[in-house]
């Protein structure tokens, strides 16, 4: 269940903003906040970490620490989570493992912790400000940065809010539907970011200088780890998706000549192209395609045949774009086997591997995975990412 403290705005939508947990780069916002090494909060946010994940229950620490040594035998022996012949060949190595870790843990220090300082510190964080940027190009300023506004101790959530304001026309949230924007957090997980806006400002435009309050809730552990190991809050806008073949007002199908010239917050131009290409593998041929711009900056393009669009192609630069599972170029490869197990994987002689689910091929470098055609999660490298999806 999720707690509002101090807020009595009513619901316009819930909206999913982009969350960014990094070291902060170029972007606007809250800089007043000094950085500290220990992360978003502190010295007192590493320590708040180390208690509120350690409770001083007898049966969930046991757990903890054998779920720990697990994740150390399956990154020293791949297999040994999942197939019972690996586990039996080294289960004499992690009985030993969980046995020395066992005898490390002190529960009537966790107690005394737990206890006594858990609620002082708890307090203490409540009165931090988080830095708080927006990524470069997204038409909101920062007015409050993020703050802890709960921890729940009961089922180890803490819930965070930010408020925002409009730059810009807040036209996406108008003729988009708002589920279509999503949260990163550290590139690595995806969260829901509730939107509300005072219900006597609702319009069909929201005009700039709209306020937002972001509200972000958060009970997975990895997730507010992540969070309070991070150097800053960036803030980053999915605003389009691409799905079943149709992107804002592009659609698979259609021609490219019918396009708007502009379209607000997805791109400010377009080139169209054709190009001879001399392929030793599949014959020469010409490609056909048109360019998206927003400013200089290409952001994706669209494959055409006689004019006719046939895929929606996203590459690096199409950062606001998802698509209908919320997937993003820049997605670590291992993320999206996680979520989606039905992409089917394939080699690509130049320098690639791919996956198809229904309309969506995901491309990732050949030197980011471990065999040559990825069957798991584990097939590849912690570092590979979708570089290219194509949509069809």
């Amino acid at each position: 269940m999720i707690v509002m403290n101090k807020v009595s705005m009513k619901v316009y939508a819930i909206a999913l903003a982009g969350l960014f947990m990094m070291s902060c780069g170029k972007s606007s916002g809250n800089d007043s906040d000094s950085i500290s090494d220990d992360g978003l909060f502190g010295s007192e946010g590493s320590e708040f970490i180390d208690i509120f994940y350690n409770e001083p229950d007898e049966i969930k620490m046991r757990d903890k620490v054998e779920f720990a040594i697990r994740d150390e035998m399956e990154a020293k022996y791949p297999g040994f989570k999942t197939y019972g012949y690996v586990q039996d060949r080294h289960l004499d190595e992690y009985d030993q493992k969980v046995n020395e870790a066992w005898s490390k843990v002190d529960l009537a220090v966790l107690k005394d912790k737990w206890d006594n300082r858990l609620p002082n510190l708890i307090e203490e964080l409540k009165t931090k400000n988080a830095p708080t940027n927006v990524i470069e190009g997204v038409p909101l300023k920062i007015v409050k940065p993020f703050k802890i506004d709960n921890v729940h101790v009961d089922n180890h959530g803490v819930s965070l809010s930010c408020t925002v304001e409009l730059t810009s026309t807040g036209g996406m949230m108008a003729d988009y539907p708002p589920e279509f924007l999503f949260v990163d957090v550290d590139d690595e997980v995806v969260l829901r970011c509730r939107a509300f806006v005072d219900e006597s400002k609702m319009k069909a435009r929201m005009e700039p200088g709209t306020q937002l309050l972001l509200y972000l809730y958060i009970s997975d552990e990895d997730a507010v780890k992540n969070i309070f190991s991070s150097k800053c809050v960036k803030i980053n806008w999915r605003m389009f998706k691409a799905s079943d073949g149709k992107m804002g007002p592009i659609k698979v199908g259609a021609s490219y000549t019918d396009l708007p010239k502009s379209v607000e917050c997805l791109y400010d131009k377009f080139d169209h192209e054709t190009v001879n290409v001399e392929d030793e593998m599949e014959g020469d041929y010409t490609s056909e395609y048109c360019k998206f711009y927003k400013g200089d900056k290409e952001v994706f393009r669209v494959e055409l045949e006689d004019g006719i669009i046939r895929a929606i192609i996203l590459h690096e630069g199409s950062s606001g774009i998802v698509t209908n599972l919320g997937f993003y170029v820049g997605i670590p490869a291992r993320k999206l086997v996680r979520i989606d197990h039905f992409v089917k994987w394939n080699t690509y002689y130049d320098g690639e591997v791919f996956g198809e689910h229904g309309r969506n091929t995901y491309y990732v470098s050949s030197d980011e995975v471990l065999k040559e055609i990825p069957t798991g999660e584990f097939d590849f490298k912690p570092t590979a990412k979708v570089t290219k999806i194509v949509c069809r």
